[in-house]
C-alpha cells in the first residue's frame, strides 16, 4: 500500500495501526480515563495497545511480539460503516458488535 504524499499540519492527529501491533497516535493528544482523569503523555509519538496484554495499557508496552498478536494494518473482513445500525450513527461495527463499545 502506497504511502499518502499529503503532509501532516502541526495540528493534525494521525492515527496508524500497525500489522501485528499498536496504533500509532501522531500529533496532538489528550488521553483521558474513563473518571475523566487524563493519562499524562509525555512523547509526540504514543503508542496504544491493540492486543489487550500490555502491563502499561492503554499504552503499548511489546508484548503483542510476545504473545504473536495479529491484526492487519487496515480494515478487517466484516467491518461496515453503518450509519443507522442498531440506532447508533456512525458507528462501526465488527460481526454485529459495536467498536465504541455501545450497542
Amino acid at each position: 500500500m502506497a504511502r499518502s504524499s499529503v503532509k501532516r499540519s502541526a495540528d493534525e492527529t494521525l492515527i496508524t495501526p500497525y500489522r501485528d501491533g499498536p496504533l500509532l497516535v501522531r500529533g496532538p493528544v489528550r488521553i483521558e480515563d474513563q473518571d475523566g482523569s487524563e493519562i499524562v503523555i509525555e512523547r509526540e509519538v504514543v503508542a496504544l495497545c491493540r492486543c489487550g496484554k500490555s502491563r502499561s495499557r492503554p499504552l503499548c508496552d511489546g508484548t503483542h511480539k510476545l504473545i504473536h498478536f495479529r491484526a492487519p494494518s487496515g480494515l478487517e473482513d466484516g467491518i461496515r460503516k453503518g450509519s443507522h445500525l442498531n440506532g447508533l450513527a456512525g458507528a462501526e461495527y465488527v460481526n454485529g458488535s459495536a467498536l465504541n463499545g455501545h450497542r
